[in-house]
């Protein structure tokens, strides 16, 4: 587990954790919105693919309740650089320890709350008498609230921290970081031309598309206008068009995919007549037997409960076909018994996209290694799911071959933390600097 520390008077973010035992710890100058609750809180969710502009977020919940956005947009809670964003995301995980301080700001809160207690006390002891009043505020305040401030004046005291956090509002709108996020995001809204140029830029440099997705596609263009591209291991779905872009997709989702026990078919089909509302035909198999004996029926009609194909359905191969997940649980999970399962908004997406006979290719690429810039790579490795033997040394060795790098002569640390993560695979994305 990972630990995220967030300080809002120095402006730094910070992600500290460790691989096989050896720490690490990654350092990111964000903007942050000064009303932020204190305190702890865990990673609730992130999403590394934003469907509109490609952007990069995370969400953490706090344990009062309250939920803050960290993302590249300037209206986030935490604004992060969109150079370091995907980073960011990759380096944690849902559920990972939150902790959001300021000295500053706590320091002020605690004297409000303070104050607040003692003109409660105050208040409430009024009701008495005037005697009763001064002497309860005397044994209370040298007993209980020992006031931060030398000056016995209560009236002085309030006011002076009062005026210290409206400075602190006022401050904020006008620091650098939020005029140039201010500025950015004037520059943002002029033309959907500019936003493409973004989005096309974020593909490019961030390197968001898979390293074996990039080179099928730069295969694939050369044959069709519009085609789908699905791997197995990252269990992502891509669409590519033409007219959209050459080099990025038009839209990318997760895909559930067939369980180990019922391995796909590699390889690249055309897609067959999409169906709206299909019946599904129970298949003649051991666990399609079982629920033909408990449902007594061959088939179950459209829109009935017990039918998983849901709204839409295309085939792909023999039965197997890509339709709607009828339980959203399963997102992204190898749990089928042979066909690939989408959201039901993005196989709307899917299907207003394509026809009969565009073509599918089933890949499944468990190590992908991308260059984000000079010297700096990303390296991925998703689980070997259908045991292809596809996560070794030497498969390791031949994917940084493909970019000119000499396995032995990379340091002993780099060596030792990359064989960590092919040992783990668990799909997480780490950026080493060679």
């Amino acid at each position: 587990m990972n630990t995220i520390k967030v300080e809002i008077d120095s402006n730094k973010l910070d992600v500290e954790g460790s691989i096989r035992g050896k720490p690490w710890k990654e350092t990111f100058v964000v903007g942050i919105n000064k009303k932020l609750p204190l305190g702890e809180g865990l990673i609730d969710n992130l999403v590394n693919i934003k469907r509109n502009h490609g952007s990069y977020q995370a969400r953490i919940k706090m344990k009062k309740g309250n939920k803050i956005l960290v993302s590249g947009n300037f209206a986030s809670d935490i604004f992060i650089n969109e150079n370091d964003a995907e980073i960011f995301t990759n380096l944690i995980n849902p559920g990972d320890k939150c902790l959001i301080e300021s000295r500053k700001i706590d320091k002020i809160r605690r004297i409000r709350k303070e104050i607040k207690n003692c003109l409660f006390v105050l208040t409430t002891t009024a009701l008495t008498t005037t005697a009763l009043l001064i002497l309860s505020y005397k044994s209370l305040y040298k007993s209980q609230y020992k006031f931060p401030y030398k000056s016995t004046n209560i009236a002085t005291s309030i006011a002076t921290n009062i005026d210290n956090e409206k400075d602190i509002k006022k401050n904020y709108p006008v620091t650098k970081s939020r005029e140039s996020s201010l500025r950015e995001d004037r520059i943002r809204k002029e033309t959907e031309k500019e936003i493409e140029k973004e989005i096309e830029e974020k593909w490019k440099i961030f390197g968001l598309l898979e390293d074996s997705i990039n080179k099928k596609s730069l295969e694939m263009n050369k044959r069709y206008n519009r085609y789908l591209i699905m791997n197995l291991a990252s269990r992502r779905l891509y669409l590519f068009d033409e007219s959209y872009s050459k080099e990025i997709p038009k839209f990318v989702c997760n895909v559930s995919i067939p369980s180990p026990d019922y391995p796909p078919i590699l390889g690249e089909y055309p897609i067959g007549e999409k169906m709206k509302y299909p019946n599904w035909y129970i298949p003649a198999s051991s666990w399609g037997d079982k629920i033909r004996k408990k449902l007594k029926k061959d088939y179950i009609p459209s829109k009935h409960p017990a039918n998983p194909l849901g709204k839409w359905a295309i085939p792909i191969y023999q039965s197997v076909m890509l339709h709607c997940n009828a339980n959203p649980k399963t997102n992204a999970k190898a749990i089928s018994h042979g066909c690939f399962r989408v959201d039901e908004i993005d196989m709307e997406k899917i299907v207003s996209n394509v026809g009969k006979g565009t073509p599918i290719v089933i890949l499944n690429n468990t190590i992908d290694i991308k260059e984000i810039k000079d010297k700096l790579f990303q390296v991925t490795i998703w689980p070997d799911v259908y045991k292809t033997g596809q996560n070794n040394i030497d498969k390791l060795k031949e994917k940084f071959g493909e970019h000119s790098i000499n396995w032995d002569e990379l340091s002993t640390d780099i060596k030792i933390r990359l064989k960590g993560i092919l040992e783990d695979a668990d799909g997480r994305s780490y950026t080493l600097n060679f």
